[in-house]
């Protein structure tokens, strides 16, 4: 990883980029260079005629994080005021990374209230939140929700997703379509399967194809189960190098 502070000629940091490599039958390596993203902290998002915000990758974006994680609450609550659909989607963290020494459930438990959609993985909770480590994919759903989250989709890979939903009243105040569907969606429980695979060609993006998925299906006016199914298929699709499925 490489830090991306002001160059000594004063030139403004690169863009963000990360590198993936992915050895037959090994695990997945990521060498991520921050850029920009060091200094990005909310404030300059225009929100004007957006109908949803989503913001990946928490960790990874620098000054969003600091005084607790602020920043990114002030620009999630400013979304939130404007009835914008607020989503967020996390990563797995690197042990040995200074984000790792992050106080997360402080983190999460500033941000769940202001975010409709929580779409992390298992893997990505478990190494984020240490007394979470042995938690089910269900049991993390179950969390968020408790922290304030309107829905939350926790992906494990092979295992398919747990869907979990709030109250009818926290339905109720999301952005966008959501708050529609409170009546269909409010309290719903979900264990969605994964979908089936006949091949694999890579499983970079499966996730944040999985996150699309879903934003997609409440964009549609879905029931839960159907949306939560539509993102388990278009994580499959992402997987196979297959076209996504749109309904």
């Amino acid at each position: 990883m490489d830090d991306a502070g002001p160059s000594p000629s004063g030139e403004t940091p690169g863009t963000s980029y990360s590198i993936v490599v992915a050895g037959p039958g090994g695990d997945r390596a990521f060498w991520h260079h921050p850029g920009a993203n060091r200094a990005f902290d909310g404030a300059a998002v225009d929100l004007a005629g957006a109908e949803a915000l989503h913001v990946g990758y928490p960790a990874l974006i620098g000054a969003g994080l600091d005084r607790g994680g602020r920043p990114l609450r002030d620009l999630l609550s400013r979304a939130a005021a404007g009835g914008v659909l607020t989503s967020l989607d996390t990563t797995t963290l690197d042990a040995q990374s200074p984000a790792a020494a992050l106080d997360w459930t402080a983190r999460l438990r500033l941000w769940l209230p202001v975010t409709d959609v929580f779409s992390p993985s298992a893997d990505d909770l478990r190494s984020m939140l240490p007394e979470f480590r042995d938690a089910t994919p269900a049991e993390l759903a179950e969390a968020a929700i408790a922290w304030g989250a309107a829905v939350a989709a926790v992906s494990a890979g092979p295992a398919g997703l747990a869907l979990a939903c709030g109250p009818a009243e926290r339905l109720a105040r999301a952005g966008g379509p959501l708050r529609h569907l409170a009546p269909a969606w409010a309290d719903a429980r979900l264990a969605v399967p994964a979908a089936p695979l006949d091949r694999i060609v890579s499983t970079n993006g499966a996730g944040d194809t999985m996150s699309a998925g879903l934003l997609h299906g409440i964009g549609l006016g879905l029931a839960p189960a159907a949306a939560a199914s539509l993102a388990a298929r278009a994580a499959a699709a992402r997987i196979q190098g297959r076209p996504l499925p749109h309904r």
